[in-house]
């Protein structure tokens, strides 16, 4: 089974990841703060990715660490 991860660098997607990969699963980790151009916001982007990868799962975990920048610029 192939599984895609948004915000997989991030404390929760990192422990998932590895979790996953000892159970077997195939990840495809997505997180702005390792690839710059993986940005979830660009829809084309998505598209390509999910196309490309065909996966079964999308585990989407990816945020703002930040609460005050999410209020300043939603």
């Amino acid at each position: 089974m192939k599984i895609v991860i948004t915000g997989s660098e991030g404390f929760i997607g990192q422990h998932l990841v590895k979790a996953l990969i000892l159970l077997g699963y195939d990840i495809v980790g997505m997180d702005i703060r390792i690839h710059a151009n993986q940005d979830i916001r660009d829809l084309s982007f998505i598209q390509k990715t999910i196309k490309k990868e065909k996966p079964d799962v999308v585990i989407h975990l990816a945020a703002r660490a930040t609460v005050e920048l999410g209020m300043a610029n939603p």
